[in-house]
């Protein structure tokens, strides 16, 4: 978790760290061996075209890889109304903590 003092929101992340983020994801991706390239770059778009991806993703049975690659714990997740779009966020802000760790941290 980020500190609090230094809380970054995806949805809130300015148009830097955004490219950072839908960079190590699309690496995520495909490491996962899965592929996709962001068309979108605002924070409200990338949600949607993840939910989307995660669908796909989910049909084809590759979720368990993926989430293995972020280190997303699943048992964390608050699922809404959509799961989809709850998972969505919650890998968008997992992908935003490790790129403000590596940031922060030299890793």
């Amino acid at each position: 978790m980020l500190p609090e003092k230094n809380q970054i929101q995806f949805s809130t992340a300015n148009e830097s760290l955004l490219k950072e983020v839908v960079l190590q994801l699309e690496k995520d991706l495909e490491m996962s061996g899965n592929k996709h390239v962001f068309i979108n770059a605002a924070p409200k778009g990338l949600v949607i075209e993840l939910k989307m991806v995660l669908e796909s993703i989910d049909q084809l049975g590759k979720m368990q890889s993926l989430l293995y690659r972020i280190d997303l714990n699943v048992n964390k997740l608050q699922i809404g109304e959509d799961f989809y779009q709850s998972l969505s966020l919650f890998v968008w802000d997992r992908i935003l903590q490790k790129v403000w760790f590596r940031k922060q941290f030299g890793g």
